[in-house]
């Protein structure tokens, strides 16, 4: 059966959101967030935000979805703190060689590349699949004009 869900983002778009189902974890206790594949087989909507040293103009949001049979994110947007979306992303590129794959290698973080938009490079880093109902995740966005941001993150999936 084919179910239809709406999910209100914060900057006043509703998207439709089809074929999702909810479901829930054996091990709700796990704190990464990912669980035995067996028990979280379907696509989950997930967002993550985050803050870097309480400093109000860092925070990012990032919100997409995440097939667990696939391993891998897909309708990745990320938005600044005033909810402007700066990428969005239907089909992320997995880039585990990009900054020597210090995240993928130190982390056991895959690395997600979201691509380049006004200058600005956007690399999102998840636990390899399944996503549960809670995870930590990092983006980081590398400035045209030097410097980068790495935004630890809390998210949440359904």
């Amino acid at each position: 059966m084919r179910k239809t869900m709406t999910a209100l983002l914060g900057i006043g778009a509703t998207v439709v959101l089809l074929g999702t189902t909810a479901v829930t974890s054996a091990s709700a206790g796990n704190t990464t967030g990912h669980h035995d594949a067996a028990t979280i087989t379907a696509a989950r909507q997930f967002t993550a935000t985050g803050t870097v040293d309480r400093d109000e103009e860092t925070t990012q949001t990032v919100n997409g979805t995440y097939k667990n049979a696939k391993g891998r994110p897909f309708d990745v947007t990320v938005f600044n703190w005033q909810d402007i979306a700066k990428i969005t992303n239907t089909k992320p590129k997995l880039d585990n060689a990009w900054a020597g794959g210090y995240w993928h290698r130190t982390y056991g973080l895959d690395q997600w590349l979201l691509g380049t938009a006004d200058g600005d490079t956007y690399h999102l880093m998840l636990l390899p699949a399944p996503m549960g109902s809670t995870f930590k995740c990092l983006l980081v966005t590398e400035f045209r004009s030097g410097g980068n941001l790495q935004n630890w993150m809390h998210g949440t999936s359904h």
